[in-house]
């Protein structure tokens, strides 16, 4: 979406739309911040699943061997 605002943008100024082209261009990057935003917050999700994994590996493990010395 943020691409084809960007190409819209660009045909405006080749018409000398000016204030159209303007408006787009600062679509389009609204478009991509935010795309970029939700790609960020999948990678941090992403990262805390596996780190809660791990976590409750380490515990798993810890456990077992507490009770192994007891």
């Amino acid at each position: 979406e943020a691409r084809a605002k960007l190409a819209a943008a660009h045909t405006a100024v080749a018409n000398r739309k000016m204030v159209e082209a303007s408006h787009l261009a600062e679509q389009s990057t609204v478009e991509a911040d935010f795309a970029l935003a939700k790609t960020s917050a999948v990678k941090a999700m992403a990262v805390n699943v596996d780190l809660s994994q791990g976590n409750s590996t380490l515990v798993e493990e810890m456990n077992r061997s507490a009770g192994d010395k007891q």
